[in-house]
């Protein structure tokens, strides 16, 4: 009795009589069919692997959606010329826009990984701050406001 089914590429789940194992849990010696497999009662599980077949398509399907996403993103920010940030949490920049070099003078390099607030000032920077927390309070509100940040020469 085979274990593995290959003309339809199915496992067999197994049970074994625990008489054919020996103290280490491993096979005996046990009566063996015509294949030298031990003489044990298997369950087929075709269906269990179709189904994580099925799954697994559709997770290649999924990630071939978000790639697509991907690149639509990149094309649309990447050509613009407004500026885009992705800050964390903690207010730290973790994507920024070719833009950036442009229209406020910093380029990737000198504004990812550092904190969105450091590149503000007095009350701008304050009203920054309360937009932050407003936005990480309420998730799914979008919040509004216009903030002047002083470029890297020091031109608002």
């Amino acid at each position: 009795m085979a274990l593995f089914d290959r003309k339809n590429l199915c496992n067999y789940q197994c049970d074994i009589d625990s008489s054919l194992l020996n103290e280490h849990k491993e096979l005996a010696n046990a009566a063996c069919d015509e294949h030298r497999y031990p003489s044990i009662n298997c369950y087929n599980t075709c269906e269990s692997l179709r189904q994580y077949n099925k799954l697994e398509e559709q997770l290649r399907y999924k990630q071939r959606q978000i790639e697509e996403l991907n690149k639509n993103f990149k094309v649309l920010v990447e050509n613009s010329s407004d500026v885009f940030e992705i800050i964390d949490s903690d207010g730290n920049i973790r994507y920024i826009s070719e833009a950036s070099r442009k229209v406020i003078g910093y380029n990737k390099d000198e504004a990812v990984g550092k904190n969105i607030l450091d590149f503000f000032q007095g009350k701008e920077r304050q009203k920054l701050a309360e937009m932050m927390d407003m936005a990480l309070k309420n998730p799914n509100k979008t919040i509004q406001g216009d903030v002047m940040l002083i470029g890297k020469m020091n031109i608002p």
